[in-house]
């Protein structure tokens, strides 16, 4: 399957930049096609750059800010009014509210993913970025005690 438009591009800033060699961009790109990702999930499998640099350039890449959710946590309670399943399928979830708008981090705020969010959090939202992994522990540490009583 052909790279999909944004992995090409992000992986064209990416070798812009400077963060990316030619030969890994080109590596990168084989493995994404024949694995049927995107070129991010195998840069991050791959584990050739740091995954604060590939969320850093996300954020370039996408013009917002990039949140780390271990200084400024997620609302809780706010995540707690929201599917958890959708959530976790989306890598997205809601940090705050802020004159009226809903900040909601995304692990990935490309097309698909802001179309999940509008259908989870509605329109009026501001998008940032936030690694996959401080998303999921966001929503391990809001929905922990639901997911106690599921697992029994």
């Amino acid at each position: 399957m052909a790279l999909d438009a944004e992995s090409e591009a992000i992986g064209n800033l990416l070798y812009d930049r400077g963060v990316l060699t030619d030969e890994q961009l080109d590596e990168a790109e084989d493995l994404a096609e024949a694995w049927n990702l995107g070129l991010v999930e195998v840069l991050l499998g791959k584990r050739w750059l740091k995954a604060a640099t590939i969320y850093r350039e996300l954020a370039y890449y996408y013009d917002v800010p990039l949140l780390d959710l271990s200084e400024t946590p997620a609302d809780p309670a706010l995540l707690r009014r929201y599917d958890v399943t959708e959530m976790t399928e989306a890598q997205v979830i809601p940090v705050r509210e802020e004159n009226g708008r809903l900040i909601v981090a995304a692990a990935r705020p490309g097309p698909v993913t802001l179309v999940r969010i509008i259908e989870i959090f509605g329109s009026e939202v501001d998008i940032a970025v936030a690694t996959r992994l401080d998303i999921s522990l966001a929503l391990q540490s809001a929905f922990r005690e639901e997911q106690s009583h599921e697992a029994v």
